[in-house]
């Protein structure tokens, strides 16, 4: 009899990284799983509700984006991307715009 193969343990293959951003630009982190998922987002814990403008949630295959827009101060904190027991985690940190010259 054709013995049941369980899905193999989900892992991270490539870390996500910190990002500095300045205000106003755009942050993009990506998280790579070794197989594909259904991801969910977090900040600081909280799940992250996507807005499809200023904050935008990709997936495709295995590789799940977030990208958020203009960026503010308020942006800044420490986000995962989470799916079936397993996380990849970052963090964003903003700096202010640079003067213009």
């Amino acid at each position: 009899a054709p013995t049941l193969v369980t899905d193999p343990t989900v892992e991270v293959v490539n870390d996500m990284e910190d990002l500095w951003v300045v205000e106003n630009q755009q942050a993009e982190f990506i998280c790579q799983f070794s197989r594909p998922v259904k991801a969910q987002w977090r900040k600081d814990g909280q799940l992250l509700q996507p807005d499809g403008r200023r904050v935008v949630v990709e997936q495709d295959w295995s590789v799940a984006r977030l990208f958020i827009n203009r960026v503010s101060r308020d942006d800044m904190g420490t986000y995962s991307c989470e799916a079936e027991g397993t996380c990849g985690v970052a963090s964003l940190h903003v700096e202010g715009e640079l003067p213009s010259r």
